[in-house]
């Protein structure tokens, strides 16, 4: 289960850094069954008179691409100081999304491993149309550049090449990534005129990265007969066991008999089933 807290900074950090003294600074932190998973710095300044405090809930919110009813301006660090995006709600309505992207330099001579970087907004107005602009920011080179400490707050997460998945709210492109596990049974079928049921268990992951579910791995865990009222005697025997994935699906095949142990029945019934899961299924 995923949970959301935000830590207000202390007031220092903010004068040390020359932060808008009308901007509130908390650390964010994305916990996963109580484990923190991943974390970042959120600034917020509101438009007008507006108070500079948010919850948790607001980030839960703006990191699952709903829209705020805030009017103010967001921007959200990693923890080691590289930007992720900005986010500026305007008082008119339209939203400003601003994100830093790389881009491989065209000019000749400016030799290999360098990589220009551009300030990429887009504006989504009140009416649900956009706009985007980009403005040329710095370059950086492999020796340095984003591996310098001292160019942290220019690069973004990673190499600043990834599109994520936009869509959401307002049109965005964050690159939190939360990951998923869940727990799945299934009848694999019930002999005995329903009265003895089989089933399969299996444990399914995913993830949600800028609002995109994909599933990412299956585990077969087990299969087992259960007794549904039924008065005689029998066993379950798995004999396979087959699961896959992609992206868009994960797949489960179990076979196998159930051995009767009375007269009724036949002596050993065969069984096989498959079951499919999309995201949607596991990743809430």
């Amino acid at each position: 289960m995923f949970s959301r807290a935000l830590v207000p900074v202390d007031k220092a950090f903010a004068e040390a850094y020359r932060i808008d003294e009308r901007a509130s600074v908390n650390l964010l932190l994305v916990k996963q069954d109580g484990r923190i998973q991943q974390g970042g710095i959120v600034l917020y300044r509101p438009h007008g008179n507006g108070t500079n405090a948010i919850s948790a809930a607001t980030m839960k919110t703006l990191l699952n691409h709903d829209k705020l009813n805030l009017k103010g301006k967001f921007i959200v660090y990693g923890v080691n100081g590289r930007r992720n995006f900005e986010l500026d709600l305007k008082e008119n309505g339209s939203a400003e999304f601003a994100k830093l992207k790389a881009k491989e330099p065209t000019q000749t001579g400016r030799g290999q491993g360098c990589i220009d970087w551009f300030m990429v907004t887009t504006v989504t107005y009140v009416d649900g149309s956009t706009s985007t602009s980009s403005q040329y920011v710095t370059t950086t080179c492999s020796g340095g550049g984003c591996s310098d400490p001292n160019m942290a707050s220019v690069c973004p997460e990673g190499d600043g090449r990834s599109s994520g998945g936009g869509g959401g709210g307002y049109g965005v492109d964050y690159e939190f990534e939360y990951l998923y596990h869940k727990g799945v049974n299934w009848v694999v079928g019930a002999p005995a005129s329903g009265h003895y049921v089989v089933y399969s268990f299996e444990t399914i992951s995913g993830k949600k990265v800028s609002g995109v579910k994909s599933i990412t791995g299956i585990v077969h865990n087990r299969s087992a007969g259960f007794s549904d009222g039924y008065a005689g005697s029998a066993a379950w025997t798995q004999l396979q066991a087959v699961v896959n994935f992609t992206s868009s699906q994960a797949a489960a095949s179990v076979s196998g008999k159930v051995h009767f142990a009375d007269a009724t029945h036949p002596l050993d019934v065969p069984l096989s089933n498959n079951k499919q899961w999309t995201p949607p299924q596991i990743v809430p």
